[in-house]
């Protein structure tokens, strides 16, 4: 049986004729792909009720964040999972991870990890600008609310990082996409709790992030071709 290939940012790489073990099942690459197209579809869907809404909070927003707003209080706790999106940790997570494919030789993950994180960014201001919501009342950041770049950012930086640090170790990888998502749902839901969003602000940027991070998985799972090209896993 082949052993399964080690960890992109932790090992030197393997020559190009890698076995079937470098690449995840065709039924989870599958599955993968669904990811960013049912993420965009559902975000464009929220955009659309948020953009018909001229500026007002969706029906279930103010339930909702009244709902969080008396559940979770714990300020300190709040803030320190808000951190979890914050884009200077976040940067500093992508530093050392680069620093960690370097000695490696192993750059490509670590770039891919750089461009979800700006992708993420820079598509939240995208839409913010465009659709240009005002944050609930009592917010006391300024500018549109309309996605939650914290949730954004964490969905895209943590969800790309436990798929590329546990691409070698399948059985690994079920609890790092857990971890990561649970990271993500904290600081987007901290944001609500903490009054600078309105929930669909929170589902918004959690939405964005997983299509962005769907698109760095796919890339992950791409190889370099020995012609200098791209081969696909099994199954793309």
């Amino acid at each position: 049986m082949t052993p399964s290939p080690p960890s992109p940012f932790l090992t030197t790489p393997r020559p190009a004729a890698a076995s079937r073990g470098d690449h995840p099942a065709p039924n989870e690459q599958r599955a993968v792909r669904l990811v960013p197209a049912c993420a965009g579809i559902a975000l464009t869907a929220l955009g659309a009720l948020v953009w018909g809404a001229r500026g007002e909070p969706l029906p279930w927003d103010e339930p909702a964040r009244e709902a969080l707003m008396s559940i979770l209080s714990d300020e300190p706790l709040l803030k320190a999972c808000s951190a979890l999106g914050d884009a200077r940790l976040l940067g500093l997570i992508c530093a050392v991870a680069t620093l960690l494919c370097l000695p490696a030789r192993r750059a490509r993950p670590a770039a891919i990890l750089w461009c979800a994180a700006g992708a993420a960014l820079s598509s939240s201001f995208f839409f913010k600008a465009m659709l240009d919501r005002p944050r609930p009342p009592g917010a006391y950041e300024a500018g549109a609310s309309f996605p939650s770049t914290h949730a954004a950012m964490a969905a895209a930086v943590w969800l790309t990082l436990a798929w590329a640090a546990s691409r070698g170790s399948p059985r690994l990888r079920a609890p790092a996409v857990a971890s990561a998502l649970a990271a993500s749902l904290m600081a987007a839901l901290a944001g609500v709790a903490l009054g600078r969003h309105w929930p669909s602000d929170a589902l918004g940027g959690l939405l964005l992030g997983m299509a962005v991070a769907g698109l760095a998985a796919l890339a992950i799972d791409r190889r370099p071709a020995p012609d200098g090209g791209s081969a696909r896993a099994p199954g793309f």
